[in-house]
């Protein structure tokens, strides 16, 4: 869709929660203007409320792209050493954006304390062999078992992140 390609060419997957996923790939490395998606997405009919970009974690173009057109940013952490330095390291990135943690399983008050300069997130997401499962079957979390723990923990975080956002 960078290069042109119309939003109905795309392999986009919508689902039952009204949430439509567009998958990305690794050509998205091939593009060396990291304005691109801030110009595509400025472009694009008010057809969404919120667009998320989940990106891979490494610092890349495709983050610096996700990271120049954001105007919030979520940044997932667990209480892994690895993890927190990553979040912190990745909340240090220069942008504009508004940044959030989102707490995963077991994530405590004294790692929320790490970041003075975020919003942490009133919220834990549990960690769940289930979540695994719903990813490779290209489901939603959501609605692989609607009435788990963690489906529940990340309709949680999206009313969370929407009342800071201040969409109610």
């Amino acid at each position: 869709m960078l290069q042109g390609s119309s939003l109905a060419q795309s392999n986009d997957i919508t689902t039952d929660e009204r949430f439509d996923f567009i998958g990305a790939d690794s050509r998205l490395t091939a593009l060396n203007d990291i304005n691109s998606l801030k110009i595509f997405l400025s472009g694009l009919p008010n057809l969404y409320d919120v667009i998320m970009i989940d990106t891979p974690s490494q610092i890349d173009p495709r983050l610096a792209m996700a990271f120049s057109a954001a105007d919030s940013i979520v940044i997932p952490s667990d209480s892994s050493i690895h993890s927190i330095r990553g979040a912190l390291n990745t909340s240090k990135i220069q942008s504009n954006a508004k940044r959030f943690i989102l707490p995963i399983n077991q994530f405590s008050a004294e790692h929320a304390k790490l970041f003075s300069d975020e919003i942490v997130l009133d919220v834990t997401i549990p960690a769940n062999p289930a979540i695994d499962s719903a990813i490779a079957q290209k489901r939603s979390v959501l609605s692989a078992d609607k009435n788990s723990d963690f489906a529940q923990a990340y309709r949680e975080a999206a009313y969370s992140l929407l009342e800071h956002l201040k969409f109610f």
